[in-house]
């Protein structure tokens, strides 16, 4: 596997390779943090 198993979002399909970090990989990682961010923010709203 690969090191996000914390995470529940799956890798992009455009990286072909498993462990190999790519510019590309490194924006989705950025891009998925501030996703799953805004997902906290909705679901941790009181209710």
């Amino acid at each position: 596997m690969d090191h996000a198993g914390d995470r529940v979002i799956a890798p992009p399909p455009s990286s072909p390779i498993i462990g190999i970090r790519t510019n590309l990989d490194v924006d989705h990682e950025e891009l998925y943090e501030k996703m799953n961010e805004e997902t906290a923010k909705r679901t941790n709203l009181p209710t």
